[in-house]
């Protein structure tokens, strides 16, 4: 049996109690749903999704004061952590911060570890997903990538991974289908294949993004890092971005390294990128019907005009037509 358990230590709150079989089973269909927990000092929304040997919850916490959250798993298992906002200190063999728009996997024993959630003016939001380690090898050996996938390679010699030991700057394509996967509109009949199919595509993109950061060696450290903060502050505020001159002061890098450090590192431009994260917005909000002067005060465009003309640009016409387009493969 796999066992989740968190609790809030200061309160002896409990968060989660899970109990659930390891192995990959196509007959168990998935569990979605939202719980929330309120008192005087700590107010969240937990979102999770449960099946066999599988365990995924999202979590937006507001704290008037710093809390410590217990999390204890009973056997050998693949944790995969996303930091969205908030401050954060796990605390295990060593006390390891995490930064803000980090991805972090590891392999484990069965653990007792501490998550210190700092007191913040903004709600802390992070997204969990934990894997029995057969299931983890199961989803994924019929993938050829595997082979040459480092971490896949330790789990499958038994190697454990600590936490911290593989850490990256999730790009906007895992961060989105890590929101498919918590969709709790997905049909329910068939979203335990579905998930399936998000899962297998999301150790993908980790796999490739990994492996071309580890090429990136001409960019030193410490700039890679306010690369991929400044990376992440585009996507969190991507409807009212910052000027060049304003993001090299809030990541503390001149504006040239800026400049040219991004292009190299994500092979695109900083304007191009925050073009990309609206344009990818836009489409989703035009496919819920919503109106076009709407979406363009949304994503933070002077007028309906501006982003009709981003639009055609960017998809080669406009969201009228593209419009008509998704409807007519619906």
């Amino acid at each position: 049996m796999f066992v989740v358990k968190s609790s809030i230590k200061s309160t002896s709150q409990t968060l989660l109690d899970l109990e659930f079989n390891n192995n990959l089973d196509d007959n168990k269909l998935v569990l979605k749903e939202v719980k929330e927990y309120k008192d005087d000092v700590f107010c969240a929304v937990f979102k999770t999704v449960i099946s066999n040997g599988f365990f995924g919850v999202t979590k937006k916490i507001r704290l008037s004061e710093t809390h410590f959250s217990e999390l204890n798993v009973d056997s050998d298992f693949i944790q995969l952590t996303i930091n969205i906002s908030g401050k954060y200190q796990f605390q295990s063999a060593n006390k390891i911060d995490l930064k803000n728009g980090t991805l972090n996997l590891s392999f484990k024993q069965s653990t007792k570890s501490t998550f210190k959630i700092l007191r913040s003016d903004e709600p802390a939001r992070y997204a969990l997903l934990f894997f029995s380690k057969q299931f983890f090898l199961d989803l994924l050996k019929n993938e050829k990538w595997t082979k040459e996938d480092v971490f896949y390679q330790q789990v499958q010699k038994n190697n454990y991974v600590e936490y911290g030991q593989f850490q990256i700057t999730p790009n906007f394509e895992i961060k989105e289908i890590m929101d498919r996967i918590f969709d709790e509109n997905i049909f329910a009949e068939k979203n335990y294949y579905y998930i399936q199919t998000k899962l297998v595509e999301l150790f993908l993109l980790i796999h490739i993004y990994s492996s071309k950061t580890k090429l990136k060696s001409a960019l030193k450290a410490d700039e890679l890092i306010k690369l991929n903060e400044a990376k992440h502050y585009l996507e969190q505020h991507s409807n009212n971005p910052p000027s060049i001159k304003e993001l090299s002061k809030i990541v503390f890098l001149n504006e040239l390294k800026l400049k040219t450090g991004f292009k190299q590192l994500h092979k695109t431009t900083i304007h191009n990128y925050v073009t990309k994260i609206r344009m990818t917005k836009s489409a989703k909000l035009i496919k819920k019907d919503i109106p076009i002067n709407e979406i363009a005060t949304t994503l933070g465009y002077k007028s309906s005009s501006h982003f009709i003309l981003a639009f055609k640009k960017h998809y080669g016409f406009t969201p009228i037509k593209f419009k008509t387009l998704s409807s007519s493969k619906k």
